[in-house]
C-alpha cells in the first residue's frame, strides 16, 4: 500500500510539471551591440519556469533561466555558458500572456532587463478553454 500511495504521489507531481517550447533572444553591449538567439523546452510549475535553452547561432552555448512570473513581472536568474565568469545574473521586467494572437491563437511574452543586458522570450501555442 506504501508503494502504491508513493507512486501516485509521483505521478501526480509529473503532472503537474509541463514542458513548453520557448524562442530567446539575448541583447549585450560591450564596445558594440550582441544579440544571439536560443531555442528549446522550459518546465513549467505553477508560476515557475526552468530550462536550458541551446543557441541557434552556436550549438555549444547553453542559456539557464530560472524565471518567477507574477501577473505582469517577472523575475530571473539567468545564466550563460560557456562564459568567462559563468554566474548568474538576476534580471526583471515584464510578462504577459495574449489571446486571439499569432499563428495558434495564443502567444505569451516575457521581457527581462538589468544593467548589462536584455533577454526576451517568446512562445506560440493553440489555446485551450
Amino acid at each position: 500500500m506504501k508503494q502504491l500511495c508513493s507512486f501516485l504521489l509521483v505521478l501526480f507531481f509529473a503532472g503537474s510539471l509541463r514542458a513548453e517550447d520557448w524562442k530567446l533572444i539575448w541583447v549585450t553591449s560591450d564596445y558594440a551591440w550582441h544579440t544571439h538567439q536560443a531555442e528549446g523546452s522550459l518546465t513549467r510549475s505553477g508560476a515557475h519556469l526552468k530550462g536550458t535553452l541551446l543557441g541557434l547561432d552556436d550549438k555549444g552555448v547553453k542559456y539557464e533561466l530560472d524565471i518567477t512570473l507574477s501577473s505582469g513581472s517577472a523575475s530571473a536568474r539567468f545564466k550563460v555558458s560557456p562564459e568567462l565568469d559563468e554566474e548568474f545574473e538576476n534580471l526583471s521586467g515584464t510578462y504577459r500572456k495574449l489571446t486571439h494572437a499569432g499563428r495558434l491563437g495564443c502567444i505569451e511574452e516575457i521581457q527581462l532587463i538589468n544593467q548589462y543586458e536584455y533577454v526576451g522570450l517568446f512562445r506560440e501555442f493553440k489555446c485551450e478553454p
